[in-house]
């Protein structure tokens, strides 16, 4: 009585397990796993790992200006204030082609640099940066020049300033070339004034009666010309030309490329005694 008992209650055991669905894993004997939980999808905002204004760079302290490099005075004479500084700082700080100066009356290395180029510009010897007498004479007849006074006439034409020493070029009313100092004619043989116009060139001749070479030799007047000087122009002990218009090397090479057979001369003023 009792087995039948255990039986019946075992058959209404797998009964009731077949009931649930859960019943067959247990009847062969296998423990089911408990059901995976469902995981909700949760959107992740993404936090900016810099923040929405940046914060400025902090400001630098400010730069100090470079300074002035050093002037190269190797070869010049630097050392002295010649007597004629104070002219030529001032002609030159209106002429900044040369460099800058300090218009101070005194000598520094800057100033002397330019004083240097402009002597080796001129030919001015020596080329050392100092403001000595023929330096300062070359400044004075330049900034004299009366490039107003020349008479064009409305043609490209070569000016020259008896007075002041100088000539140029004055193209359409504007200055093309120049000034530039010169050396005319000596007491007795002057360079006269007047218009006249350019009749002969020869890049190299030489002068049948006085036996000296003539680069760069441009005609205008009777037997007087424009040429590139074979001496020192500022002799000092030099009274002027025979009549003939002297010229610097490189002036007369210029000159010479920038005319023709008939370009207009005005020579104008009187030379100083």
């Amino acid at each position: 009585m009792a087995r039948r008992t255990v039986i019946g209650l075992a058959v209404a055991a797998v009964v009731v397990l077949t009931a649930t669905g859960a019943g067959v894993a247990y009847a062969t004997g296998v423990i089911p796993r408990p059901p995976r939980p469902v995981q909700k999808q949760v959107e992740v905002q993404r936090v900016a790992t810099e923040p929405a204004d940046t914060p400025a760079t902090p400001e630098m302290p400010p730069t100090k200006p470079s300074p002035t490099p050093a002037a190269n005075t190797r070869g010049l004479s630097c050392g002295e204030t010649g007597p004629a500084q104070a002219a030529v700082e001032r002609y030159l700080d209106s002429h900044p082609g040369f460099g800058k100066v300090v218009v101070d009356g005194r000598q520094s290395p800057q100033d002397c640099v330019a004083i240097a180029k402009f002597q080796q510009r001129f030919r001015i010897m020596p080329a050392k940066g100092y403001a000595g007498k023929v330096t300062g004479n070359i400044v004075k007849r330049l900034a004299a020049a009366r490039l107003n006074a020349c008479d064009t006439r409305g043609k490209f034409t070569v000016c020259v300033d008896l007075t002041s020493q100088t000539m140029w070029v004055n193209n359409g009313g504007k200055i093309a070339f120049g000034p530039t100092p010169i050396r005319t004619g000596r007491a007795g043989l002057a360079t006269p004034p007047g218009h006249f116009s350019i009749s002969d060139k020869k890049k190299s001749t030489i002068s049948s009666y006085f036996r000296v070479r003539l680069p760069y030799w441009q005609r205008f007047h009777a037997d007087m010309g424009f040429h590139q000087t074979t001496t020192y122009l500022y002799e000092g002990d030099s009274p002027g030309s025979h009549g003939c218009i002297n010229l610097l090397r490189g002036d007369a090479s210029k000159l010479y490329s920038m005319t023709t057979s008939g370009t207009h001369v005005h020579v104008f003023g009187k030379k100083p005694v």
